[in-house]
């Protein structure tokens, strides 16, 4: 039983890595819920025992490790270029306001010396 747990999340965890590398974030998205609701069924199903993994399911469980941070850090990279991106967005839209309305930085009116 805990084998077939193990296995179901190495399968789901590949798919978030794929789903990383496609850029399909909101597959990821769904991924990581299932991911969680077989992490809690696993907790509710199976009582906390101090039973030592087997040797496939240590393997197992070092595959998803790996492809876990694999995913981390994609998403991570993934994240700062999005804010990155953003960023030059806003400063563009920034710079087009005031090429529409040059003024704008200079305030609500002008005042002029009367001497």
């Amino acid at each position: 039983m805990r084998t077939e747990y193990l296995t179901q999340l190495l399968s789901i965890t590949k798919e978030q890595n794929k789903a990383l590398l496609n850029d399909d974030y909101e597959k990821f998205i769904v991924l990581l819920q299932e991911r969680q609701v077989l992490i809690d069924q696993v907790n509710t199903e199976i009582p906390f025992q101090i039973v030592p993994l087997s040797e496939s399911e240590r393997m197992i469980v070092k595959e998803i490790e790996s492809l876990d941070k694999q995913n981390q850090k994609e998403y991570r990279q993934q994240l700062e270029l999005t804010k990155l991106e953003l960023k030059r967005i806003n400063e563009a839209k920034r710079q087009n306001d005031q090429y529409i309305d040059p003024y704008s930085a200079i305030g609500s009116g002008f005042s002029f010396d009367h001497k």
